[in-house]
């Protein structure tokens, strides 16, 4: 049985997005997103992509050239790179002072998308409501599963 969830901090991540966000990353359009929490140490290789309901499956990865840190105004100012209007930013960090950025390279679709129901029946996967780090084991099973090259991201 693989267990997905990390112990520890390695190489990729799983962050939960919506259907409309997968869809402007995987069309190149939204290429910095914000989180209110993210990975604070090191910067993990690839973020694998997880749709919310309906579809509820990890249905593709991009590399992750940097994470930082920004403040909400500076997130505000920036609010058209996050493809999102300055009221959708003032909501969603309503509660925040700092978010995090993900900034992505290119896109890659899984030729097979793992849902949970496939996930589940390899391991103990529960779907992350931020993130999670994804394990070794975790991740050359997507890799097998989903034909992505099990492979250090290139930025």
């Amino acid at each position: 049985m693989i267990t997905f969830k990390a112990e520890s901090r390695l190489c990729s991540v799983v962050v939960s997005f919506s259907p409309t966000d997968l869809e402007k990353i995987s069309n190149g359009s939204l290429k910095r997103v914000i989180r209110k929490r993210y990975p604070r140490t090191g910067t993990p290789d690839w973020i694998y992509l997880w749709a919310k309901a309906p579809v509820s499956a990890i249905v593709g990865r991009a590399p992750i050239i940097k994470i930082g840190a920004i403040t909400r105004d500076e997130a505000l100012q920036q609010h058209k790179l996050f493809c999102l209007s300055r009221e959708e930013v003032k909501s969603y960090c309503a509660n925040c002072e700092t978010l995090g950025v993900f900034v992505l390279g290119a896109y890659e679709h899984a030729s097979t998308p793992q849902g949970l129901r496939k996930l589940s029946e390899a391991g103990r996967f529960h779907p992350p409501q931020s993130f999670l780090y994804l394990s070794g084991p975790g991740e050359k099973f997507l890799c097998a599963k989903s034909s992505f090259k099990l492979k250090k991201a290139s930025t």
